[in-house]
């Protein structure tokens, strides 16, 4: 099998090569020296000027997903769904499923192997100042503080004011910091906050809350009127928690 590789990757490659060799052409002594080195450019010159001229592949991206058991409990059959596609496959037992080696999906051609990546878990133990490990290589620290930043953005609040909800979706739930006036029944009036979770009109720029209450997302808290209820800030909701395997 062909390996493929980004054209700009490999002229980045040959370009730092092809630095280095200048630097052995300064510390170069003796006519020979001097001519080796100046053949190790031209060959690296050649080899960056190949990929403008060579025709890309036809490749596509790799997707990856991994395999998820959805078995039914008034079947016997062992069933396996693909996290990327939804196709399902149906076996007798756990060990048609293993010795069929199923790497990549037959519906989509997904490679399975996301269960190999970086857990939350693994990514607390890499980021832990007390975790002494030696690593192969920066990726797994990489990946673990790429996850931890994502972690960080997912619960910050964020300010009404600095950007609203965006998505594909028409109406989608998120966490919200809530406030709202009221007046009791000695007509004493003051303010609450709350956290809960509202439905969001991506289209209309609306709040709809529990019990009916619709707010319009445009208008600034400081603009609101003195009885009017309003959302300061806003959260995506966590994912659902993956199922264990079985």
């Amino acid at each position: 099998m062909s390996d493929y590789i980004s054209r700009e990757a490999a002229i980045k490659a040959a370009e730092h090569a092809y630095g280095e060799w200048n630097l052995a052409m300064a510390a170069a002594d003796g006519a020979r020296q001097i001519n080796l080195v100046y053949k190790r450019q031209e060959l690296l010159k050649a080899v960056a000027s190949v990929f403008d001229i060579v025709p890309a592949a036809d490749v596509e991206p790799v997707r990856h997903g991994e395999w998820l058991r959805t078995d039914d409990d008034w079947s016997s059959l062992v069933t396996i769904q693909c996290s990327a596609c939804g196709g399902e496959w149906c076996f007798e037992v756990d060990e048609d499923v293993q010795l069929l080696g199923y790497n990549y999906c037959p519906g989509c051609g997904c490679k399975m192997d996301l269960e190999d990546e970086t857990t939350i878990d693994r990514a607390i133990e890499i980021l832990d100042p007390e975790h002494r490990e030696h690593y192969e290589s920066i990726d797994p620290v990489n990946e673990a503080c790429r996850m931890g930043m994502e972690a960080l953005e997912r619960t910050r609040w964020i300010p009404c004011s600095e950007r609203l909800p965006e998505s594909d979706e028409v109406w989608q739930k998120y966490i919200v910091a809530y406030r709202y006036r009221y007046r009791d029944i000695w007509d004493d009036k003051g303010e609450n906050a709350v956290v809960t979770v509202a439905d969001y009109c991506h289209e209309q720029k609306v709040w709809s809350m529990d019990g009916g209450t619709v707010i319009n997302a445009l208008i600034d808290s400081e603009d609101v009127q003195p009885w009017a209820s309003y959302i300061t800030h806003w959260m995506p909701l966590p994912e659902l928690p993956k199922e264990e395997k079985r």
